[in-house]
């Protein structure tokens, strides 16, 4: 089982994620570029290619395959 820490982490994660696409559907685009680079850099997990190699999330990826 998940610690708390870890459980409320991917929580804020998640939460941002769902901010930043509510500001981007609406007139606050640029809130949610904000959103996405400062605190979803942060907070995405990481990501396996093909070859097991690491690579940070990014946004993009996210929205195009959020359940990858």
């Amino acid at each position: 089982m998940a610690s708390d820490s870890t459980h409320i982490a991917q929580l804020t994660s998640e939460l941002y994620f769902l901010i930043a696409r509510f500001l981007e559907a609406g007139p606050c685009q640029k809130a949610a570029e904000v959103v996405c680079t400062i605190f979803l850099s942060q907070l995405l997990p990481i990501r396996l290619d093909w070859t097991g190699q690491e690579h940070p999330g990014t946004y993009e990826n996210l929205v195009r395959e959020p359940y990858n």
